[in-house]
């Protein structure tokens, strides 16, 4: 497959009438002689453009990366928190409110603990390829 015919699709889709509700596009990949077990592919994109609505971070920190917290995030959870989040209900909810979660590197153990079922089920759990898991002098300025 080549670039024209990639871009002769998307023209073609572009030419369709305008729907009523939102449009995604998919792009399957097949790649091949790849042992996915022995060697699994994680690739993450970052978009040029905005997504459209205001992206909602929470930030799971200590002492050391409250203030840069509160500056840059929308919600700071320090580790005297975790315990109101045992709730199942409170900790789903928590995650349905937030797009995004950064985490200090120094509490990911007690993070996975207290919200791995909630968070990872969703796809939130603070990712170190992602740069979600920063250390505690850590700048998150974006």
């Amino acid at each position: 497959m080549n670039k024209e015919t990639v871009q002769k699709a998307l023209a073609e889709l572009k030419k369709q009438p305008k729907r009523q509700f939102s449009q995604s596009y998919d792009m399957v990949i097949n790649l091949k002689n790849i042992m996915i077990k022995s060697n699994p592919v994680d690739f993450f994109v970052t978009l040029h453009y905005p997504k459209g609505k205001k992206v909602k971070v929470a930030c799971f920190g200590g002492l050391a990366l409250s203030e840069e917290a509160k500056k840059h995030c929308d919600l700071l959870i320090s580790e005297e928190d975790f315990p109101k989040y045992k709730d199942p209900k409170v900790a789903k909810k928590l995650a349905q409110q937030y797009d995004y979660f950064v985490a200090q590197a120094t509490l990911m153990p007690k993070i996975a603990a207290a919200f791995g079922k909630v968070l990872g089920v969703r796809g939130k759990m603070p990712n170190p390829k992602l740069g979600c898991v920063v250390p505690p002098n850590a700048n998150l300025e974006p």
